[in-house]
């Protein structure tokens, strides 16, 4: 936190006449603590002031003088690990939070909401007394820490309602109460579900403190540079890739992550695979199939999406074909979609990659389903939607990648800029729900990657409902990114060529204008 401007110090006497009231320690009066509620409300002393005298009988309430000698229960120290492993150059203290490890269910269930809570603010107060005294390379009074969060071992059992709330009103907590306390989080090993964890926390985070967080996914060489960047070998935890070998540092385990791209391609059927198509050519051999659904690459879809069980990719796919004759696919081309469709659901094909997978995007943000389910009915809405699927499907048609292998999958950009809550209505999410389910059951294999981008707060939400009805392989693929426009697009540009990605997104493709 950088030493006071010439405005900041005269703001700092102005702020100091508005608490003349109050009495408050030295330790809290002193420049730099000021200094914190000021900034975090971005020199409006009215609001400072008001942040600071909650936080002051928010202190009496919890009694933070005495907080030092008070004894954390022994599930919080056992079940709770977290470790100050050291200072940087700078003399920032860094925390490292083994939160996957952490078994907050258990800990509510034996000592209760209000010890937990306490725990977690004695171990902010013991890092603030980590800073006092301390100075950083250019002689400032050290005021933040550096945050390493590690994720690895977190379950999804962990995601109940109460551990929600704990979690939730320590977010609160803290963001009243520590501003300006975090230089810097990242987020390590973060498994595939966690941003639905995170997306409940953000709305009680400011902008401020969401900005100085990094997250990373299970691939070590990734996070390993980043916090190398930050945080000197001399201190850094072995299993980070320091030279420490802390007392407390766990067994390292190399993993795939959930969050890096999926395979270059749909592969080319494995030897094994060969085999399981002859097999499951013969248990269809009673139906009549087109050329094209009979190809190798279209029948291994269904094999694959039931992990090679035979008698459950038949019964996929025998659904599959009830279905196609139910909506008449062989003819859709020919269906004109109803007027509400093309004008509230835009959605367009790009281009395509260098593997030849057609990218679409999706500006779902503008999409108003509500006016399109209140205009048509929802079977020929979702006519529409197959429609557009299909007309993907055709683009790939007679391409292949660059290893000579049929292209039968497409990239997905879901723009969600614009997007309302208001649009959360119950026949909203029955029908995406549906068409979700539509999706999952008749386009297996058939998403090579979704990016979500200008995700809202409210996001997860939304998703929640969606979710059951897709796969794990499905969502596995799905990156999902909010607001912070550098941050996605500097994922889109690591997958996307520039020629194809739109201006919009930091490309050259004047698409989407």
């Amino acid at each position: 936190m950088a030493a006071p401007s010439i405005l900041e110090f005269k703001l700092l006497n102005e702020f100091r006449a508005q608490l003349a009231d109050l009495e408050f320690s030295e330790f809290l009066n002193s420049d730099m603590e000021l200094l914190r509620w000021i900034r975090a409300r971005d020199n409006n002393l009215e609001q400072a002031e008001l942040l600071f005298r909650k936080h002051l009988k928010w202190r009496a309430e919890m009694d933070i003088e005495n907080i030092g000698s008070w004894e954390s229960p022994e599930p919080c120290q056992k079940y709770l690990p977290e470790y100050v492993v050291g200072f940087d150059d700078d003399n920032h203290p860094i925390v490292v939070t083994l939160t996957g490890k952490w078994d907050v269910k258990r800990v509510l269930a034996e000592v209760g909401l209000e010890f937990f809570m306490k725990s977690l603010v004695k171990n902010s107060e013991s890092t603030k007394d980590h800073m006092r005294d301390k100075l950083s390379r250019e002689g400032v009074p050290v005021t933040q820490f550096i945050h390493i969060v590690d994720l690895e071992g977190l379950s999804f059992s962990n995601a109940t309602l109460p551990v929600f709330r704990a979690l939730s009103e320590f977010g609160r907590i803290f963001e009243s109460n520590y501003p300006e306390f975090l230089k810097m989080a990242v987020i390590i090993n973060a498994p595939w579900f966690f941003p639905m964890f995170f997306k409940c926390l953000t709305p009680l985070l400011s902008r401020k403190t969401t900005d100085k967080m990094h997250i990373y996914g299970r691939n070590r060489a990734e996070w390993m540079e980043f916090v190398k960047t930050f945080c000197p070998d001399r201190i850094l935890p072995s299993r980070y890739g320091g030279s420490v070998q802390h007392k407390n540092t766990l067994r390292s385990e190399t993993s795939r992550s959930d969050f890096n791209l999926p395979p270059s391609k749909m592969a080319a059927p494995s030897i094994m695979e060969l085999k399981l198509l002859s097999q499951f050519r013969s248990q269809l051999n009673d139906l009549e199939i087109s050329e094209f659904l009979s190809s190798d690459m279209e029948l291994l879809r269904f094999i694959r999406a039931r992990e090679s069980n035979l008698e459950q990719a038949e019964l996929m796919f025998r659904k599959h074909l009830k279905w196609r004759a139910e909506m008449d696919i062989d003819n859709i081309g020919s269906w004109e979609s109803p007027d509400p469709c093309k004008k509230y659901l835009p959605e367009h094909t790009v281009g395509f990659d260098d593997d030849n997978r057609p990218l679409v995007v999706t500006l779902l943000g503008k999409w108003d389903v509500k006016h399109v389910l209140s205009e048509i009915d929802s079977k020929n809405f979702l006519k529409h939607m197959v429609k557009q699927n299909e007309e993907t499907r055709a683009k790939m048609t007679g391409k292949v990648c660059r290893k000579g292998v049929p292209v039968t999958q497409m990239i997905h950009i879901i723009d969600l800029e614009g997007l309302s809550l208001t649009q959360g209505t119950l026949p909203v999410f029955r029908f995406m729900s549906e068409f979700a389910g539509m999706f999952e059951s008749n386009y297996p294999e058939f998403l090579k990657m979704e990016v979500v981008i200008n995700a809202p707060w409210f996001f997860p939400m939304f998703f929640k409902c969606v979710k059951p009805f897709l796969s794990r392989k499905t969502t596995d693929k799905i990156h999902v990114y909010g607001k912070n426009q550098v941050e996605w697009i500097e994922f889109l540009k690591k997958f996307f060529p520039d020629r194809i990605l739109p201006s919009r997104y930091g490309g050259s493709n004047r698409a989407l204008m």
